[in-house]
């Protein structure tokens, strides 16, 4: 009887161990750091960060980004200023909300201000819609460094909390 005992406090111990084992692992996002750009970020953990630059004109965009297997993507972009695009901080933000809209033409759901950060930096959150599709863009003009953070995909994912996630966990250093 005590042997029997024993053996289903031990099963139930190696339960619970791979079951909070799992939940741990389910939970934990990957912390990206970027040294280059001056930031973190959280990807999912199961996803695989991808980097590149992009260009834009005569500006050169670094991208850090990551897609799931349901199209849903989570990304990090930012663009140095040219020490003579001296312009206020909301026209800077008004031409980068513009430009994103009409290149993919999305509907604008929702925008407002933001400040972001112990620096109080100027920024904008902007949700958008393109055919179903929800993006939630959070744009952030710290200096003369413009970070672009957004995660979106198919059904609406840029309106839920695993994209608020995504977006909550950037930080400048």
């Amino acid at each position: 009887m005590r042997e029997r005992d024993n053996d289903m406090r031990n099963a139930l111990a190696a339960l619970v161990v791979v079951a909070a084992a799992g939940l741990a692992a389910s939970g934990a996002d990957e912390k990206y750091t970027s040294k280059e750009g001056k930031f973190t970020a959280r990807f999912p953990s199961d996803l695989t960060v991808k980097t590149e630059a992009k260009k834009a004109g005569a500006i050169e965009m670094q991208v850090a980004s990551a897609k799931d297997d349901k199209e849903n993507s989570f990304t990090v972009m930012y663009v140095d200023l040219p020490a003579a695009a001296k312009a206020p901080p909301k026209a800077v933000l008004d031409g980068i909300e513009a430009g994103m809209v009409s290149k993919s033409g999305c509907k604008v759901e929702s925008t407002k201000e933001i400040t972001y950060g112990a620096a109080k930096y100027p920024g904008r959150e902007v949700l958008v819609d393109k055919d179903g599709a929800k993006i939630k863009t959070r744009i952030i003009l710290a200096e003369s460094r413009v970070y672009i953070v957004f995660a979106g995909g198919p059904k609406g994912f840029g309106a839920t909390d695993a994209a608020t996630k995504f977006l909550d966990s950037f930080e400048t250093k």
